[in-house]
């Protein structure tokens, strides 16, 4: 593949850091490394395309951030070591939401869940993009199930998610959320999962390396927060039509959803429904929210 250069500054607390180092994680990191010069300016040699750079210093916390290379102007700002969690783009992902001060999407949903109590219950949801990254922060309770958020963002995707390899659930996507090209779901507290659907069964996971998450709390209440790049979900930028999300508290293999997100009683609402016991308690998305 054809060389190509990035161009950046490394700074911490607004000055430029001499002998940081800069490397190019989705590349070889051995060979495609840069050393900041007296200025903090750097210049990395990588294979032309999309990249994952990562910076660090000694004694501040390291941050990452995507370029397409060739580029100009890839910079980083490291803060003090101790900060929780590392910046990517525009958050500091670290299950901490307070710098969430005004995304793009923000629903919140109090409501007691209707099928499996008070403790797996969908709380809040955000969501925000850029040149480079989706980012997403939710807040749940959740007691012996799972949370899932579904990602509708290119033509096709699957209608339903009764047939999954992994995370298989009695969902059906219709209406405004044409189907499911991605998932990000999660059991408890256990780690997430990131995995793209390429057809009715098939959902490989992304590699972790492939996108940053933090997480906060003691069961049964949740916060996750990530930082997912484009080129993770198979795509070159931000899709024009935006992403179309839904989520819902699951049962277990086959199961549909206890809460969902959004749905009737939230703030906005969403005209997403769970159906009876009979029905599995099916969980029927047709009205997401869209991050542009």
């Amino acid at each position: 593949m054809p060389g190509a250069v990035i161009e950046g500054r490394v700074t911490g607390g607004g000055q430029g850091l001499e002998g940081a180092l800069v490397e190019a994680t989705s590349a070889d990191p051995k060979v495609n490394y840069a050393l900041t010069f007296p200025d903090g300016s750097y210049t990395l040699l990588v294979p032309a395309g999309e990249q994952t750079l990562k910076a660090t210093a000694e004694g501040l916390a390291e941050a990452t951030r995507q370029a397409t290379a060739p580029a100009t102007g890839v910079d980083f700002a490291l803060a003090p070591a101790g900060a929780p969690g590392p910046q990517v783009g525009k958050y500091r992902i670290d299950g901490d939401l307070s710098d969430w001060a005004a995304p793009k999407v923000s629903v919140q949903s109090p409501g007691e869940g209707v099928v499996f109590g008070a403790d797996n219950n969908w709380l809040s949801l955000r969501a925000d993009s850029d040149a480079q990254y989706l980012y997403l922060a939710y807040t749940y309770r959740v007691s012996g199930n799972s949370a899932i958020l579904y990602l509708d963002y290119q033509q096709g995707g699957a209608a339903q998610a009764d047939r999954f390899e992994a995370w298989r659930q009695a969902a059906t996507f219709g209406g405004g959320m044409g189907g499911v090209d991605a998932f990000i779901a999660r059991y408890g507290d256990e780690a997430a999962e990131v995995r793209r659907v390429e057809s009715d069964t098939a959902t490989p996971e992304v590699a972790a390396s492939g996108y940053t998450v933090g997480t906060s709390g003691s069961l049964p209440a949740q916060t996750v927060e990530l930082a997912i790049p484009w080129s993770s979900l198979g795509l070159s930028g931000p899709p024009a039509a935006g992403v179309n999300v839904v989520g819902g508290i699951f049962g277990g293999p086959g199961y549909g959803a206890g809460d969902i997100i959004p749905d009737a009683g939230s703030t906005p609402p969403g005209a997403n429904t769970i159906g009876s016991d009979a029905e599995q308690r099916r969980a029927t998305f047709t009205a997401p929210v869209t991050v542009r």
